[in-house]
């Protein structure tokens, strides 16, 4: 071991051999020892200098760790080089605050070497590889079924999560409880937990006027009102004081194209919240239990990114329709059984939730009734109306006069959103031909946002009259 921390031996295994049986090692002069002894210098050996920093710890634990199990050492004896390690560098405050933790010597060894990975290959530790770590057979097949049931401490105090590659092999990564922790020793690295969200800050929200038919309009203001900091602060201490639920969940439900999206973008800018935005198609996953695990996580980074935030963010579901249905009585199909355990998880999370939330959908007449009791604020988005259409294609359209505009508006019962593609369309005439398109240009094209909801004409059949 101690030519091997002086770089002057290396290991050659054989691979060759029954799974039963641990790895026979070979033992080689390295390359760059080798190679000054031939040109008759004296060779710059490594002095298994004690480690001065947190990467030292890591690099030397993980790589210790790596030489114990390919040679087959026994458990106690890896134990008591691990702990020396860790005595040789009890300066280092990265060491006192591991062993603060308080874990299994497993689970600590554990936790390094998935930081390392992560660190040196931006990638996971395999489940096999570290419950290789625990020692003999059944204690292997212990720590993975603890891994599994989420009662290994690493993952039961949330410092690192699992993931699963294309294959369905099982990894560990560090978690973001895990990541917060590195940061406070300078230590940072990119979460591999997979989680599918997006963080958007006020100031890279670009300002846009809406316009709302007045139902909406008043429900709108007064969230406006209730997000700002002052009044949000003083609404959580009250209902904490009434021993009522702080979170504040809003659904906002609809007509696509409607604004959904974009109010609470711009909700947020007014606020001067940060939005965490969840693409609900993108946490369903092909893996049997992984979904699960997402809807989890999406939560648990949410509350870590609360604690960095000034004002508390926001917490965005964008089109939700399919996490929010009716959920099904028949449990005889696994997909089933798998879509109800995700909304069970849901309606969890939503029961304790203590931070902002808005789930988008357009399907609100299948929202399952558990989740109606979980949203205080339900706001409809209907189409907006003759004088709402005219407003827009106004603000969208400046090359229309306020008659053409009107007259267009009572014509075709378009959407905000459909509106907004005419406007891009006419910005496209006028590239390729350097004018604006005319009024009967502009019919065509809100005849086109149109023509996809015209069903074809029902022709009766058999002796009907």
């Amino acid at each position: 071991d101690s030519l091997m921390d002086k770089k002057i031996l290396i290991t050659r295994f054989d691979h060759r051999i029954s799974a039963k049986k641990p790895y026979e090692a070979s033992y080689l002069l390295s390359l760059e020892f080798a190679a000054a002894i031939s040109e008759k210098r004296i060779p710059e050996m490594q002095d298994g200098k004690p480690c001065e920093t947190a990467l030292d710890v890591i690099e030397k634990v993980y790589k210790t760790t790596e030489r114990a199990m390919e040679t087959g050492m026994k458990k106690d004896d890896f134990y008591t080089r691990y702990l020396s390690i860790i005595k040789e560098s009890d300066h280092v405050e990265f060491v006192s605050r591991i062993r603060s933790l308080e874990l299994p010597l497993a689970s600590e060894i554990t936790f390094v070497c998935v930081i390392w990975k992560q660190l040196a290959y931006n990638e996971g530790l395999d489940l096999n590889d570290a419950s290789m770590i625990a020692g003999n057979d059944q204690e292997r097949i212990l720590f993975k079924q603890g891994v599994f049931k989420r009662v290994e401490p690493l993952i039961a105090r949330e410092l690192i999560t699992t993931t699963n590659d294309v294959l369905g092999a099982v990894h560990l990564v560090v978690s973001s409880n895990g990541s917060d922790f590195l940061s406070n020793h300078g230590i940072s690295l990119s979460s591999q937990s997979g989680k599918k969200d997006e963080r958007i800050l006020p100031t890279q929200i670009a300002e846009k006027q809406l316009f709302y038919n007045e139902p909406e309009k008043v429900q709108i203001t007064s969230l406006e009102t209730i997000l700002l900091e002052e009044n949000y602060v003083a609404l959580k201490d009250r209902l904490a004081t009434r021993n009522l639920p702080v979170g504040l969940n809003v659904l906002l439900f609809g007509a696509p194209g409607t604004g959904k999206t974009e109010t609470v973008y711009q909700l947020a800018r007014q606020t001067g919240r940060e939005i965490i935005r969840v693409e609900i198609s993108q946490t369903k996953s092909k893996w049997f239990g992984e979904t699960e695990k997402m809807i989890k996580e999406i939560f648990t980074n949410y509350a870590t990114c609360a604690r960095s935030c000034e004002q508390m963010p926001i917490l965005l579901f964008n089109e939700a329709d399919a996490i929010l249905s009716v959920r099904s009585s028949n449990m005889e199909s696994n997909t089933r059984q798998t879509e109800n355990a995700i909304q069970n998880i849901l309606l969890e999370e939503l029961e304790k939730f203590n931070g902002i939330f808005f789930a988008t959908t357009n399907l609100a007449a299948n929202l399952d009734k558990a989740f109606d009791r979980r949203f205080l604020y339900k706001v409809e988005f209907a189409k907006p109306g003759v004088e709402q259409r005219k407003s827009i294609l106004e603000k969208k359209l400046p090359n229309l006069d306020s008659n053409s505009c009107f007259e267009i508006a009572g014509q075709f019962d378009l959407s905000g959103g459909q509106i907004e593609n005419i406007a891009r369309k006419s910005e496209i005439y006028f590239i390729m031909h350097g004018c604006s398109p005319d009024q009967e240009k502009i019919l065509q094209y809100c005849r086109e946002e149109l023509s996809v909801n015209v069903l074809p004409e029902r022709r009766s059949i058999g002796f009907g009259k």
